[in-house]
């Protein structure tokens, strides 16, 4: 059987490493490389800042107003042209009256 003494003894360090950190830390020296190294800063997502936010909010208002714009005046052409139509349907029917109503006097 070994010797206790000569089993757990601790030789110092040959060469002059800073000690590792506390237990359960992994020492990253030269001898280790790091687990995980950080991202490059080009593949991180950019979130949108304040101003370009209320930006695409004043770009989407702009959008629903022209659209909302553009219905309102399709449908008062369509009410316009309505209109007309029933104007001119009524003179044509006026102008039958006329022609038949003193055709049949003479």
């Amino acid at each position: 059987m070994a010797n206790p003494a000569t089993v757990h003894r601790v030789t110092p360090p040959s060469d002059k490493r800073p000690p590792c950190g506390p237990v359960g830390h992994e020492c990253r020296n030269k001898t280790h490389l790091p687990l995980h190294s950080p991202p490059p800063p080009h593949l991180r997502k950019e979130r949108l800042n304040f101003g370009k936010k209320l930006g695409l909010l004043f770009v989407g208002i702009g959008v629903l107003l022209q659209i909302g714009l553009g219905g309102f005046l399709a449908f008062k052409r369509w009410q316009l042209k309505k209109l007309e139509d029933g104007t001119r349907e009524r003179r044509s029917a006026r102008r039958r009256l006329r022609i038949s109503s003193s055709g049949s006097s003479s």
